[in-house]
């Protein structure tokens, strides 16, 4: 219980900006996975690390956290309801890393295997947004809107409200890219205002840092 109980507070640091936080509960969580049997909860722990580190910005560690992870999910055959984020997540590290073609392959099999599954696409959806955002730029501009629409109408049919300031973050990227300054305040602006109501106080001096 008490891996379970330190991934999901990784997951709420990250909700909240809070990176340092987040880093250290799901190096609580591992150091207590190394005592635990090998089934579902060793894998939310890998979950939480390999999350974790992706946030903190330490792309290598969390690659090699999410490979592993991966390889432990399939031989075990455990929790495979984590592996379009899994998939995600990594996506993200290795585009980091400057792979981005391997990145592309990753983040459509994230939306594939979340679809498949029938299980909530924000995630692997707003994976994929970003990686096209590093690796194809401008030229996948419609692409990139789709995939965030999509993403967009998932929060609305399934209520998860809490990914849509990351939306917006994504838009204001993606507007800035564009050249649209407009664009660019306006989104970081409904950013920060949903950020605020969630008391994701992390992220909202991230934007205030940028914005106008």
């Amino acid at each position: 219980m008490l891996i379970i109980a330190h991934a999901l507070s990784e997951m709420w640091c990250w909700f909240a900006g809070d990176a340092a936080r987040a880093l250290q509960h799901a190096h609580r969580a591992s150091k207590l996975a190394e005592a635990a049997t090998r089934g579902a909860a060793s894998i939310l722990a890998s979950a939480a690390l390999g999350h974790a580190l992706l946030f903190n910005k330490r792309w290598s560690d969390a690659a090699a956290v999410l490979e592993q992870a991966l390889a432990a999910m399939h031989e075990r055959q455990v929790g495979s309801h984590l592996e379009a984020f899994f998939l995600a997540d990594l996506a993200h590290a290795v585009a980091a890393l400057g792979d981005f073609g391997r990145a592309r392959v990753l983040a459509d099999e994230a939306v594939s295997v979340a679809q498949q599954r029938r299980i909530a696409e924000v995630i692997p959806l707003l994976a994929r947004a970003h990686v096209l955002r590093l690796s194809d730029g401008a030229l996948a501009a419609a692409a990139i809107e789709a995939d965030l629409q999509q993403a967009m109408a998932e929060v609305e049919r399934t209520d998860a409200r809490a990914y849509a300031p990351l939306i917006h973050v994504e838009r204001a990227e993606l507007a800035e890219l564009l050249g649209d300054e407009a664009a660019y305040q306006r989104e970081l602006r409904e950013a920060h205002r949903l950020f605020t109501a969630m008391g994701a106080t992390g992220h909202v001096r991230r934007i205030e840092s940028v914005i106008d």
